[in-house]
């Protein structure tokens, strides 16, 4: 079995993304034939890029009744109509699919006729004038010659395509090598974002990372696969775990390689996703904690302004929070003898941290058997000094998990420098490597039957009911920058006190009962439902 690094040498190299470049009617322009008649743009000048599937040489009337679409049409307008008649010639060219007309002057024509121009300008087709005496058959076979040529190098990066797809799922590679390729092939930014729209690989590709990832949890709501960005569904199994969307797509990729890239990668990342669920794991969600996590230990988020946008781009609510470097340890199972699972640990704490309204980032840390790092979110609401929450995670997380050893590295606050994110991250792991634990025993409080309940759902299952019941509202705050999402947690924490919940939201009554208006159309649901309190 090869291994993923040889992928991209099998593949073709980086001159994959070269490949397959359709001609286009500026190509066609530009051919030594043409510059001959000493050529001029009089419409459509925007539209030269558009593809051409032929060159064809048109001089009837019943042209149109020839044409399948994507031709330029080659014409010296000799059995062009007059008069009125004429607009309606080239209309029925035009909208016969014809993307650029080619009319040679001096056998019928002296000046391009003003119908002509009118036609094409209004229809934005590109109508060339040739002022000097053009060899039509040179200009088609040059052309074609190019066509031909431009199709066999499409079939062999098709080819090589297929063939660096199927080494990535021979070798399972991980998200983030799917994505860098993927990146590479299609020469810019590429995303792979799970159900929540949180940040499990990023490859930049020429851009710096901040601004790719840019208020990325509010763009990516609103991101369509539209002009240069492609997005793409990861789903398998009747479950959609993400999408992979593609940035400043190179306009020099054929299309139909654009396509077959994204669909290859998405079939590469749903194989590799159900396979991980199937043993249990969740390898985006694990590939998502341990990307910022070890970023930052090795130090390649380098300012404040790419650690913060990185960090909300992973789903960690960092801007005006504190931030908690900690580290823990939990023992081998009496009976095995074996770690615990990372996933079943990442799971738990995760867990822990949402009942706390907190956020976490949490990976296992290799150098210390059974070792854990991870990165706390303070509700910056909560009561209490940084530390002493954290105490109450930290509890709340040995009622969970049997810890041996918990330290904390140290606490960036709101203000957030870089330096000391990093330095309380590398302290938090250089103390659970000295065993150098939090000292006494921790508290452990039993779980209510809430934790109970929560403690057998998959994080991923739960990701897709947020989605489901409040993703409507994310969609419209990201969409029109309101405020919907505070006004419903203020109304959730005083179901049946809306004059709080309208002064906890540092809002006027009626302006808050216009809000729960605008959030009933928003979830189709009535708020004063138990059924939807209870869902949400």
């Amino acid at each position: 079995m090869r291994s993923s690094e040889d992928a991209g040498v099998l593949a073709g190299g980086d001159d994959l993304q070269l490949a397959g470049h359709p001609l286009t009617v500026r190509d066609v322009l530009e051919l030594e034939q043409v510059q001959l008649g000493r050529p001029e743009v009089l419409a459509g000048h925007d539209r030269l890029d558009l593809p051409v599937r032929w060159v064809h040489v048109a001089e009837s009337r019943t042209a149109a009744r020839f044409l399948e679409g994507g031709e330029v049409v080659l014409t010296t307008g000799a059995h062009w109509p007059e008069g009125s008649e004429l607009a309606a010639h080239v209309a029925g060219v035009l909208q016969a699919g014809a993307v650029a007309v080619f009319l040679e002057l001096g056998t019928r024509f002296h000046a391009v006729p003003d119908p002509a121009v009118r036609v094409c300008q209004e229809l934005g087709v590109p109508l060339v004038a040739l002022h000097e005496q053009v060899q039509f058959v040179a200009v088609t076979e040059s052309a074609h010659r190019r066509l031909v040529a431009s199709r066999i190098a499409e079939l062999e990066a098709r080819d090589r395509i297929q063939a660096l797809f199927t080494d990535l799922n021979e070798v399972g590679a991980a998200p983030s090598r799917v994505v860098s390729e993927v990146a590479r092939v299609l020469a810019g930014p590429v995303v792979l974002e799970d159900a929540a729209h949180r940040v499990v690989s990023c490859a930049p590709h020429g851009r710096s990372e901040p601004e790719v990832l840019e208020q990325w949890s509010r763009r990516s709501r609103v991101l369509v696969g539209r002009g240069r960005t492609r997005v793409v569904d990861v789903a398998a199994r009747g479950r959609r775990w993400g999408r992979m969307i593609a940035l400043d797509v190179e306009t020099s990729v054929a299309p139909s390689l654009v396509d077959l890239t994204l669909t290859q990668a998405s079939l590469t990342l749903a194989l590799g996703v159900v396979e991980s669920a199937a043993d249990g794991r969740n390898a985006w969600d694990a590939a998502r904690h341990q990307r910022l996590l070890r970023m930052l230990l090795d130090r390649d988020l380098t300012s404040t302004g790419h650690a913060l946008a990185a960090l909300e781009a992973a789903g960690l609510v960092a801007e005006g929070r504190p931030l908690v470097a900690l580290a823990w340890t939990v023992p081998r199972d009496e009976v095995t003898g074996r770690w615990p699972r990372p996933d079943d640990v990442r799971e738990t704490a995760s867990r822990v941290a949402a009942q706390l309204r907190t956020g976490l980032l949490c990976t296992d840390e290799p150098s210390v058997g059974g070792g854990y790092l991870a990165l706390v979110s303070l509700d910056p609401a909560g009561a209490g000094r940084p530390e002493d929450r954290v105490g109450s995670f930290a509890a709340q997380l040995q009622a969970h998990l049997p810890l041996t050893d918990l330290v904390v590295g140290g606490v960036s606050m709101p203000d957030h420098d870089v330096a000391d994110l990093l330095l309380a991250l590398a302290r938090a792991r250089s103390l659970v490597e000295q065993g150098r634990g939090g000292g006494g025993p921790l508290p452990r409080p039993g779980p209510t039957e809430l934790d109970l309940l929560l403690g057998h759902i998959p994080s991923v299952v739960l990701q897709s009911f947020v989605e489901r019941t409040i993703g409507p509202v994310l969609t419209y705050d990201a969409r029109h920058g309101s405020d919907l999402l505070t006004v419903l947690e203020r109304y959730l924490e005083h179901p049946g006190n809306k004059t709080v919940a309208a002064r906890e939201a540092h809002l006027s009554r009626s302006v808050f009962y216009q809000r729960l208006e605008l959030l009933t159309s928003q979830l189709g649901h009535d708020l004063d439902s138990g059924s939807t309190l209870a869902a949400h």
